[in-house]
């Protein structure tokens, strides 16, 4: 049975027939070769052990770095699992519809009044930084849909890297500045699944620097910002699955 799931599992790519011929000397044509690998592999063991020197093995160290934890904040700043149902709810019927409108746009043609907008390279992190939050020379654009729709996946992921640099470099007592939620909120919308380690690694650094907003730089009694900050975290969280405990 066991040789029965192996073969299943091994599948050769295309049938050798025959049986080699050692005397003849080394393989005359490649038929020959796959014989003889073919000869070989069915005498070996199904599994091989290596004979390990311990006194050559170094003791492999038992320390793990443990990951930056998210700040804390008061109870009362923590959403409601029935608000957070909501603010998913509303952001997957977004991301949806970008979809669709993606689908029914058709690439810009070089007469076309958007083709004048040139928008950075792909995977240029520090020239999307400059178009998305400006830069000493001009100002920042905000997050219009003819911009999004042209944005690529590696274009989203260059602009959700520079986000990232922006607010970590951010004080968070001071909050953050308008433009940043914005593009938060698109470019997650327009972020493509399944994510890779890189982008994944970048959405727990937002979310540690928006949970430091929400711990240091937001009062009581500012609703507004509170529930923006609340709606990242939340799309973090509950859609791409890298909450940071």
């Amino acid at each position: 049975r066991r040789c029965a799931e192996m073969e299943e599992v091994l599948k050769p790519a295309f049938a050798v027939s025959g049986e080699p011929n050692f005397s003849r000397g080394p393989p005359g044509d490649a038929m020959e070769y796959l014989r003889r690998v073919r000869h070989e592999a069915s005498r070996l063991p199904q599994i091989v052990v290596s004979p390990i020197d311990s006194k050559r093995v170094k003791q492999q160290t038992r320390y793990m770095p443990r990951p930056k934890p998210a700040a804390s904040c008061p109870a009362g700043f923590l959403p409601l699992p029935t608000w957070e149902d909501a603010a998913t709810s509303h952001f997957t019927d977004f991301r949806q519809a970008l979809v669709r409108r993606r689908l029914k746009c058709a690439p810009p043609s070089s007469s076309s009044s958007s083709s004048t907008e040139k928008l950075p390279g792909s995977a240029d992190e520090q020239a999307w930084g400059a178009f998305c939050f400006g830069s000493t020379e001009h100002k920042g654009h905000p997050p219009l849909l003819r911009y999004v729709l042209r944005m690529d996946h590696v274009s989203t992921c260059s602009a959700l890297r520079a986000l990232r640099s922006r607010l970590t470099d951010n004080d968070p007592e001071k909050g953050f500045p308008e433009e940043a939620g914005q593009w938060a909120y698109a470019l997650l919308a327009a972020l493509e699944k399944p994510i890779d380690g890189q982008i994944s690694s970048c959405l727990r650094e937002l979310y540690r620097a928006f949970a430091a907003v929400r711990s240091k730089g937001v009062s009581s009694e500012d609703d507004v910002l509170l529930a923006k900050v609340n709606i990242i975290l939340t799309i973090i969280s509950r859609i791409f699955n890298q909450k940071v405990a």
